[in-house]
């Protein structure tokens, strides 16, 4: 076994591990009552997703229940059910970082937050299916309550494979005008411009990376380590590195955004598609 089946098989152990803690905090949870709200809880299907789902967990992870329910609950913001001490409450921000690291160090358990989602809730969510997609493809059972849970990952998972080459062939597009802004940013030689463009067009290259392999896209922050989890994108990766880097020499930048699109065009042929036809 490699080392990167190794690290898959020790995060999902840890997964595991965690989908046990949570169901039975959970299921004591609903069992001791004592918020009314837990009532509508305890008729849904609830999940934990995010993070602690995909084996992706750290110190400052939030650990997350959607609560998916057949009708509306009418119950707004989350259930944080086993809180203690200082939490910050709707529209509210702890004023530093060090107390929002303070807060997230503590037993993981006790920052699980519930939020249940209703019919108008998964809509809402569904805009953005991709994002929606990559949420719902690694969330893990805890409580079937409602009964209509995974028929419903199922049907995401079968829209989203419907829209997604149509979403990898916009992104290569996407790739191109933000690829060329960076590279003009250079004929200003202004550096905020410089590393603004260069940014953006990074993180185009990687969603179409992502979208061209078949994966649904991650949220900005995980982006870059999910995209780097693949094992094709190691030259991907040097590459983002290398234009994020403030001190990298102007003609450098040049020419490692030129290397970028020759290895998205190699990708897309990879994966079947003709570069040549998206090119503007």
């Amino acid at each position: 076994m490699g080392a990167a089946a190794d690290r898959d098989a020790s995060a999902g152990h840890q997964v595991d591990g965690w989908v046990e803690r949570v169901k039975d905090a959970l299921a004591g949870v609903l069992r001791n009552g004592g918020d009314p709200r837990l009532e509508a809880v305890a008729a849904a299907d609830c999940y934990l997703v995010g993070s602690y789902a995909d084996g992706r967990a750290g110190p400052g992870s939030d650990l997350d229940v959607l609560a998916f329910t057949g009708e509306e609950s009418g119950i707004e913001g989350v259930i944080a059910p086993l809180a203690q001490g200082r939490r910050p409450g709707p529209g509210e921000s702890l004023p530093t970082l060090a107390e929002v690291m303070s807060w997230r160090a503590t037993d993981a358990l006790r920052n699980m937050e519930i939020e249940l989602v209703g019919p108008r809730g998964r809509a809402s969510r569904e805009t953005d299916l991709s994002f929606w997609a990559f949420q719902m493809e690694p969330a893990r059972l805890l409580h079937a309550g409602w009964g209509g849970g995974e028929a419903y990952r199922a049907e995401i998972a079968e829209r989203f494979e419907a829209v997604r080459p149509g979403m990898a062939s916009s992104s290569l597009v996407e790739f191109q005008h933000r690829r060329n802004q960076a590279q003009t940013a250079l004929l200003h030689g202004q550096p905020l411009a410089i590393m603004l463009t260069s940014a953006l067009a990074v993180r185009a290259a990687m969603r179409s990376w992502l979208l061209w392999a078949g994966r649904p896209l991650p949220s900005d922050k995980w982006l870059p380590s999910v995209t780097a989890a693949r094992a094709d994108s190691a030259p991907l990766m040097a590459l983002v590195e290398s234009l994020l880097d403030p001190d990298h020499p102007a003609e450098r930048r040049f020419q490692d955004l030129r290397t970028l699109r020759q290895l998205l065009d190699e990708h897309v042929r990879g994966a079947g598609g003709d570069p040549g036809a998206l090119w503007t």
